[in-house]
């Protein structure tokens, strides 16, 4: 049986990367391991760059986290 604790970081944080913020944030809260993930900044920068057509690598870095905003 596969968890998602037993998938590499790599496949979870592109599952990541292809879901909505909400269900980004219902899944970082299913475990200490995606929580983990949850947490990598490229997530949440990619999601506000989809969301609200925001690309934040361009932008001056001031304030709280990408993930923060969310």
């Amino acid at each position: 049986m596969t968890t998602l604790s037993s998938l590499p970081p790599e496949v979870l944080t592109r599952i990541f990367l292809k879901l909505p913020a909400e269900d980004c944030l219902n899944l970082a809260n299913t475990c200490r391991f995606t929580n983990d993930i949850s947490k990598i900044e490229f997530i949440w920068e990619n999601r506000i760059q989809i969301d609200f057509g925001i690309d934040i690598n361009k932008e001056e870095k001031s304030g709280p986290s990408p993930r923060a905003f969310y």
